[in-house]
């Protein structure tokens, strides 16, 4: 039987420089702290969300007209990472507060939330437990960090014990410091525990 719905994340994705870094850590980290998620370049690429959810695959080329059409109207956004925190049982490095990305982040959520018909990842309800603002966006919004609960973040790690997250989160460098300038965004195939397995098309910011 043919599948009607799917997984699809509307992602940043870096330049080859910092893609290659944040696969290191991921190896370092993973190689102390046994990790669901283990990143690389073929069906796990790092990456930063900016939504996520579940899609009826027939509204697939109305996701990719609305997102082309956000898209165009931002130009490339210069984005630093300073930060990491362990959320969902999972090691993160977060984005600093940016405006524009927040702006990008909210109107891709605005056009494409009505084209879920309603779908989301029922799996996301156990890792958000008893948050209520985190279980509102996700019946809402499709997604549990959407609107003004958004986090942009790189998931490094995500451990099968999920006591050893701060243990994992130790492995990362004290001082967290990226500048990086983000150029194009992509539709991706979501994988287990919220990996980027393939890449459906990509957008150039302001083209």
């Amino acid at each position: 039987m043919e599948q009607t719905f799917s997984s699809w994340n509307v992602v940043i994705l870096f330049n080859e420089v910092l893609t290659e870094e944040l696969i290191k850590l991921n190896m370092f980290v993973t190689a102390k702290i046994p990790s669901k998620i283990v990143l690389n370049k073929t069906d796990a690429l790092p990456h930063m969300t900016i939504y996520t959810t579940n899609y009826p695959v027939k509204n697939l080329p109305k996701i990719k007209k609305e997102l082309a059409l956000v898209v165009r109207k931002f130009h490339p956004i210069l984005l630093q990472l300073s930060s990491k925190v362990i959320d969902m049982n999972t090691v993160f490095i977060n984005a600093d507060s940016d405006v524009i990305l927040q702006q990008l982040h909210t109107q891709i959520v605005n056009v494409l939330n009505p084209l879920r018909d309603g779908l989301y990842d029922k799996k996301e309800l156990e890792l958000i437990g008893n948050n209520e603002k985190r279980k509102r966006s996700l019946l809402t919004y499709g997604m549990w960090a959407a609107k003004e609960l958004y986090i942009p973040h790189i998931s490094i790690a995500r451990p099968f014990d999920a006591s050893l997250c701060k243990q994992a989160l130790d492995q990362l460098p004290k001082k967290i410091d990226y500048l990086t300038k983000i150029e194009c965004i992509a539709l991706v195939e979501r994988g287990h525990d919220g990996t980027c397995k393939k890449i459906i098309e990509t957008y150039s910011l302001g083209v």
